[in-house]
């Protein structure tokens, strides 16, 4: 029996799908990412002290050697013409170690650049992608996994998913942080101090799902730090009685490139008085865990089920729902439009259900939409994302595309203001604000931007000399008839095509000013 044969046997046992623990060998396979000690060797190069200096100073400990090398780095952040541009999009850091963070938030991003497009190593993430799997939870602050997996809802740092409501079914857990929030990377010191005061309360969380489903490790050395310790905080969680609940669900993929004849094998990892019994497969290629992951037995698609969870949750745990569920015979008569979620026991061979491929969109395939229209654009379903989808997707700052919506469901007068009242709130501050929402909110950055928008006398030009970052933050301020909205729309069309494409944050702005632009007003005849 092959490898792969014998890991689709194991876990085809589980009446539940995998969850992935991934760790840093994942991103130096696939992205080049660098060893901690490489990453942080690369920030020290800014400075005037060697690596090896700070090395030495703290014993080798790399959160001290991260909260000294931060240290050192704050007034050099500020002070350097190399960082001038974050320091326009990052104005007020928060905390010394915060331009660190910063910097090391764009390198990550950055690094998707290194995706493979050929090769063994791109076969391997075409058989990962395809993995059925019910969540990943990761150490990496990296876009990887968010690429690879874009129907997963990212949860950020130990904040969010201790005190969010994850549903355990299609999520990404990012429990030392992210890129796209730089203060919630886990590096120095204080910040493993910080996660470590709460790991009984992470380690509770993650015993439902330890416990529950198979769990494959990939990308970390089983004498991995924060993988010990967490597994320490649920080992202490169990007792010598019931740590029999882990037998067998605890996977661990090694890398070794001289590997051959790969097996499961069984062995513990000593955890204090207790022993957690693991499986360990060494391997020096994925492919074979890979096909196993992707040739289980698919339920559900993972947004699907994590919608249905999360609304029969509602619907268990409160007395007033706030989305429809509608429970039945499946050969019960209904009104479609009457519900957002039928649960039905039997069989029945043709359930229709009119908008209900409008109502489960979020922001991203709003996003898509814009620039490669998916959505039906008659009335009914225009006003249909505006009812259920917008109010989802319309939080504080997220650039999430309103005019297309509010202009095909005949909510715009043709100068832009708003013809009705039947709009979400957020929706409506937002048309009251038109282009200043997405305009800096400090003055000096203002007139830099504005003085830098009345320069550009060639707009393919612009778009071809900067990055999306910066195209999102001067188009705000450039005369309207300066912008070409065929070159934008092809910039944006190559841009979401692209092979490793992830929608960043400056990428969703600038869909969302195209839709303003383009959408807001009528054009005059």
């Amino acid at each position: 029996m092959s490898l792969t044969e014998e890991l689709h046997a194991h876990l085809s046992t589980f009446e539940t799908a995998p969850f992935l623990f991934v760790g840093s060998g994942m991103s130096r396979r696939y992205i080049q990412s660098e060893t901690w000690a490489g990453l942080l060797s690369r920030f020290a190069t800014k400075l005037d002290k060697p690596y090896a200096q700070y090395a030495s100073a703290a014993n080798g400990d790399f959160p001290t050697i991260a909260t000294e090398l931060a240290n050192d780095f704050h007034p050099h952040w500020f002070a350097s013409d190399d960082y001038e541009l974050t320091r326009i999009t990052h104005p007020d850091p928060q905390f010394v170690s915060t331009p660190l963070k910063i910097e090391i938030s764009e390198y990550v991003k950055e690094l998707m650049g290194n995706l493979p497009v050929e090769g063994r190593e791109f076969n391997e993430l075409e058989s990962l992608k395809k993995s059925v799997i019910q969540g990943i939870i990761t150490t990496n602050y990296d876009p990887l996994l968010e690429h690879l997996f874009p129907e997963l809802e990212v949860y950020v740092g130990q904040e969010d998913l201790l005190f969010s409501n994850p549903e355990g079914v299609g999520e990404l857990y990012k429990i030392h942080g992210s890129y796209t929030n730089p203060d919630s990377l886990v590096l120095t010191q204080k910040d493993y101090e910080n996660f470590g005061s709460r790991n009984a309360y992470l380690a509770a969380k993650l015993l439902t799902i330890f416990v529950e489903h198979p769990v494959v490790f990939l990308g970390y050395s089983l004498s991995d730090n924060n993988v010990r310790e967490i597994l320490m905080s649920i080992a202490k969680v169990l007792t010598k009685d019931n740590i029999g609940l882990l037998q067998n669900r605890l996977i661990f993929v090694q890398w070794n490139e001289n590997a051959t004849d790969p097996r499961i094998n069984k062995t513990v990892i000593p955890m204090d008085a207790l022993t957690l019994p693991i499986l360990e497969i060494t391997v020096s290629e994925y492919e074979d865990i890979f096909l196993a992951l992707s040739t289980l037995k698919e339920r559900l698609p993972l947004s699907l089920l994590r919608r249905v969870k999360k609304q029969v949750t509602e619907l268990v745990l409160t007395s007033a729902p706030k989305n429809k569920t509608y429970v039945m015979s499946i050969d019960e008569a209904f009104k479609s439009d009457d519900v957002d979620v039928v649960i039905g026991i039997g069989v029945h061979n043709k359930l229709t259900m009119t908008g209900q491929g409008i109502v489960g969109r979020d922001r991203y395939d709003l996003l898509r939409d814009i620039i490669n229209p998916t959505l039906p654009t008659d009335v009914e379903s225009m006003k249909l994302v505006v009812s259920s989808v917008l109010p989802k997707n319309l939080p504080a700052r997220t650039n999430t595309p309103i005019y297309k919506y509010l202009r095909l469901s005949e909510y715009l007068n043709p100068d832009g203001t708003l013809a009705s009242n039947g709009v979400p709130t957020r929706a409506q501050l937002r048309v009251t604000q038109g282009m200043k929402f997405f305009e800096s909110k400090h003055a000096k950055e203002q007139n830099q931007l504005r003085a830098w928008a009345t320069k550009i006398t060639d707009f393919s030009a612009f778009m071809q000399g900067n990055y999306w970052h910066d195209v999102a933050r001067v188009l705000p301020y450039m005369d309207r008839s300066k912008i070409d909205m065929e070159v934008l729309h092809a910039a944006l069309k190559k841009e979401i095509e692209s092979p490793g494409h992830v929608m960043y944050t400056p990428i969703a702005k600038v869909i969302c000013i195209y839709d303003l632009l383009l959408h807001q007003k009528e054009e005059e005849a």
